[in-house]
């Protein structure tokens, strides 16, 4: 039998990484309800990062250009196979720590007793809340759409943030409505969570980014997955989420194609000329799950400081006060790209958000330390969501729970850019509040009037 010393040394890596991920992928099946599925969402956020982008880099070798965020010149010039070998230490070290931790907590879960539904059948004015959220989300939506004000994925600012807040109301109404609706016939519930569910992938394709699309197949999976694993069920959600990767990555190639023919026009090259024809259309699909990136610029860091771990805590807390009321935040992801990524490329030019994963961002801040705690923290955080989904008659706990469904922060951020998602998290949950309540009065009023207009016609009736 071949053993991981007879391979080079960066496949050696990935199969060692591979390895521990395996190990995740077995305990997030051993664990409960909506907990297993968010492990499992994580198993495979980080294997396409880390064994997916180190596979393909080691494969095709590409050469750098500009625009292309998968060969990076940095490794290119010190050996690919040397490089992604070295890259994957910390990560291997650190997931190995990660798997640790979850294999305590997915303990406790099962040593907890039988779990709760996870998710309960929600009141008509959750549901009434969720339609209402979607639609004043879509309304949002056209609006950024037709003023030319959708955001990328990356950018630093968004062209206006009241939209954005606005818009991001249709990704969790339609998400809640993905989880929650229940109707008599299958067909008319199909058709209502293949709409949301579509709506949420033209939305992602429109907005190149994967968040929308992923945090749809990641709701069908935990409405049909949580309750349960069976054959038939992983074989269907393997199936439904394999066809959805491919038919993104088929649409992004398409979208992209007239820049692409403008590029060969003016520069004679495009930056997926490097690669063999057959994964070209999967490209867009492996520039979105750039933990990889960052794992590089940790290993380029070569143990030079970026923050204190009290400097840490202290923007976690500010992150959580809405920007409203005037505080001063540092957003994580641009902070990442210049005094991280800065210190081994040259990002004086560039503005872009990074995402730089727990795993990073811990141990780059204390070694195994920083990452023993971010996970602990992590783990914290999908037991919040997982009871935040199994609430019923509040719409603004759930909300907060089906906000880190349509969003990726358990599975691609540190501590920093979780509470930042958290912070915004408040806002939405206070908007789901006022239309909640705004959906109750009405219905109560109009619950009066029609008493008061019933015990009218009882008069009018009883008088000689």
């Amino acid at each position: 039998m071949t053993g991981f010393d007879d391979l080079s040394p960066g496949y050696a890596a990935i199969w060692r990484v591979a390895a521990a991920l395996a190990v995740l992928a077995f305990l997030a099946v051993m664990a409960k309800g909506v907990v297993r599925l968010l492990l499992l969402t994580q198993v495979v956020y980080w294997g396409m990062a880390f064994v997916g982008r180190s596979a393909l880099l080691l494969q095709t070798t590409p050469e750098p250009s500009f625009g292309d965020n998968i060969a990076d010149p940095r490794l290119k010039n010190i050996g690919y196979d040397y490089g992604v070998a070295h890259v994957l230490g910390h990560v291997e070290e650190s997931l190995w720590v990660y798997v640790a931790l979850a294999a305590m907590f997915v303990a406790a879960l099962r040593l907890a007793g039988p779990a709760p539904d996870p998710l309960p059948r929600q009141s008509p004015l959750t549901m009434r809340t969720l339609f209402a959220m979607w639609s004043l989300g879509m309304l949002a939506r056209a609006a950024a759409y037709l003023s030319g004000a959708i955001g990328k994925a990356g950018e630093v600012h968004n062209a206006n943030p009241y939209l954005d807040i606005l818009s991001n109301l249709c990704s969790v109404g339609a998400l809640g409505i993905i989880l929650y609706f229940r109707a008599e016939s299958i067909l008319t519930e199909f058709a209502v969570i293949g709409f949301f569910a579509a709506s949420q992938l033209v939305w992602g394709i429109a907005e190149e980014s994967k968040s929308p699309f992923m945090g749809a197949v990641l709701a069908l999976a935990v409405r049909y997955l949580a309750t349960g694993l069976n054959r038939t069920k992983l074989l269907g959600i393997g199936a439904g989420g394999f066809a959805v990767v491919s038919l993104f990555g088929w649409m992004q190639a398409m979208k992209s194609s007239s820049r692409s023919a403008s590029m060969v026009n003016s520069a004679g090259l495009t930056y997926n000329v490097s690669y063999p024809e057959p994964v070209r259309p999967y490209l867009s699909i492996f520039r979105r799950f750039d933990l990889f990136e960052a794992a590089t610029d940790v290993y380029y860091m070569d143990g030079r400081s970026w923050k204190q771990p009290s400097e840490i805590a202290s923007s976690a807390v500010v992150n959580l006060v809405p920007q409203q009321l005037g505080v001063v935040k540092v957003q994580s992801g641009p902070d990442w790209a210049q005094h991280v990524r800065g210190k081994s490329v040259d990002m004086s030019t560039v503005s872009v958000s990074l995402a730089e994963g727990h795993l990073n961002e811990g141990y780059l801040l204390a070694g195994t330390t920083g990452v023993v705690l971010e996970s602990l923290f992590v783990l914290g955080m999908i037991a919040l969501v997982a009871r935040c989904l199994r609430s019923r008659g509040n719409p603004a706990v759930i909300t907060l729970g089906v906000l880190f469904v349509s969003l990726p922060p358990l599975f691609e951020r540190g501590v920093l850019g979780i509470t930042e998602t958290l912070g915004k998290a408040v806002q939405q949950c206070a908007i789901a509040g006022i239309i909640a309540a705004s959906i109750w009065l009405s219905q109560q009023l109009r619950e009066r009037k029609r008493a008061a207009n019933t015990l009218e016609s009882g008069r009018n009736r009883n008088e000689p």
